[in-house]
C-alpha cells in the first residue's frame, strides 16, 4: 500500500479513491439547476437529491421509500425505514428522521421540492383501486418509465413515492445530465464531468453536518442517521433520541445554528386573526381545495392528506418565487398545479 501511494505521489496522481464529495455550494447549484430546469424529469430529480442529502441515506432507501414511511411530525417531515443495509432486522425501525424546511432558501427546501413533485403527480400516493392512465399493477406505464414521475394522473397501487422500476438509474441519468449541460457553472467549484457519483451527496451531507460549523451535532447522531455501524459496545449504549436528531436535521438542511433563523417554522396557515366561524370556514375551503388536487382526495389516508396540506402551504408561501422563476408551458409539470396559476395563493 505504501509503495502504491508513493508511486502516486511521484507521478502526481490523486491519492483519494472514489468520487468527490458534493460540497454545500455544489449542492445549492445542482438544486437550483434542477428547480429552474425545463425538463420534466428534473422535478423528480430535485426531490430525490434533496431527500438523499437531508436524510444522509443511501440512494436505495430514497428510491424504495413508501408513503407509509413518511408523515408529518410537529414542524417537520418525519421518515422511518423498516430496515436498511446496516439494519437488516429492523432494530432501528422506530427511529424518526426529521427533515426540515428552509423557507429562506427555496432552491434547497426539501418541503418545496416534495410539494412540487406531489402536486405535479397528484395520484402518486393514492390507494385508489383503478389506474387513470391504464398502467400496470404497480401503477406504472410508458409515460413514466424512465422519468421517475408521472406526466399524467397516475394511480400508484404500490404506494411508492417514486413508482416504477430503476428509479435510482433515472436519477443518476438526470444527475450527470445537469452536470454535463452546465460545465462552466460546475468548473467554478472545481467539479468536472465524472467527478461526482452516487455517494457524493451522502458524503457531502455528512461532512456538512459534522464539520460545517464549530457547533456541529455529535458524531453519534450522524452515525445513527447515516446508518453506519459504531461497533457492538457503542451501539449497545448509545441510542437514538428525538431532540438530537431534530438538531441534526436542521443543521444538514442548511439552517444556520448560530442565527435565530435556525428555529424557523415551515410555512403553515395561521388562523389566529379569525374568529371561530371564520377559522372553520377558511379551513374547510383549504381542505376542499387540497382534496380536489389529489386523486381520490376524499379517501386518501389522513397522514398523507396532512403531508399534502403542509405542502400546499409551502407552495402558497413560495408562489411569487415559483411564478417568477419557473418555466411553466402547458406541457411542463407545473401546468398540472392549478392553484399555482390561479389567484388561490
Amino acid at each position: 500500500m505504501k509503495q502504491v501511494q508513493n508511486e502516486k505521489v511521484e507521478n502526481g496522481d490523486p491519492l483519494h479513491e472514489g468520487k468527490k464529495k458534493m460540497g454545500w455550494k455544489v449542492y445549492e447549484l445542482m438544486c437550483r439547476l434542477f428547480l429552474e430546469g425545463e425538463d420534466n424529469e428534473y422535478t423528480f430529480a430535485h426531490l430525490f437529491l434533496t431527500l438523499e442529502w437531508n436524510l444522509m441515506s443511501r440512494s436505495e432507501n430514497v428510491a424504495d421509500c413508501h408513503a407509509d414511511n413518511i408523515f408529518w411530525v410537529e414542524d417537520s417531515l418525519g421518515f422511518h425505514f423498516p430496515k436498511t443495509k446496516a439494519d437488516q432486522l429492523g432494530k432501528r425501525s422506530d427511529a424518526i428522521w426529521h427533515v426540515y424546511a428552509t423557507p429562506d432558501s427555496p432552491h434547497t427546501c426539501v418541503h418545496l421540492s416534495l410539494a412540487r413533485y406531489l402536486f405535479s403527480n397528484s395520484g402518486v400516493l393514492s390507494r385508489c383501486n383503478s389506474n387513470a392512465t391504464g398502467g400496470d399493477a404497480n401503477g406504472t406505464n410508458e409515460n413514466i418509465e424512465g422519468l421517475g414521475m408521472a406526466t399524467n394522473i397516475t394511480i400508484n397501487k404500490g404506494y411508492k413515492l417514486f413508482p416504477g422500476a430503476n428509479q435510482y438509474d433515472c436519477f443518476m441519468k438526470c444527475f450527470h445530465k445537469v452536470i454535463n449541460a452546465n460545465p462552466e457553472a460546475f468548473k467554478v467549484h472545481g467539479i468536472g464531468p465524472g467527478d461526482l457519483g452516487s455517494h457524493s451527496a451522502r458524503k457531502g451531507a455528512c461532512s456538512h453536518a459534522s464539520a460545517g460549523s464549530t457547533v456541529s451535532p455529535p458524531i453519534v447522531l450522524i452515525c445513527l442517521r447515516a446508518m453506519w455501524s459504531m461497533g457492538s459496545v457503542k451501539e449497545r449504549y448509545l441510542h437514538y433520541e428525538k431532540a438530537g436528531d431534530q438538531y441534526l436535521g436542521q443543521t444538514v438542511a442548511g439552517l444556520n445554528c448560530n442565527h435565530h433563523s435556525f428555529a424557523v417554522s415551515p410555512p403553515y396557515f395561521d388562523y389566529s386573526l379569525l374568529d371561530e366561524d371564520g377559522r372553520m370556514t377558511m379551513e374547510r375551503k383549504i381542505h376542499e381545495l387540497v382534496s380536489n388536487c389529489i386523486v381520490g382526495g376524499d379517501e386518501v389516508d389522513p397522514h398523507v392528506f396532512c403531508i399534502f396540506l403542509f405542502c400546499f402551504a409551502s407552495v402558497c408561501y413560495h408562489s411569487t418565487f415559483l411564478k417568477a422563476q419557473l418555466h411553466t408551458p402547458q406541457d411542463k409539470p407545473h401546468a398540472c398545479i392549478p392553484f399555482l396559476h390561479a389567484n388561490s395563493c
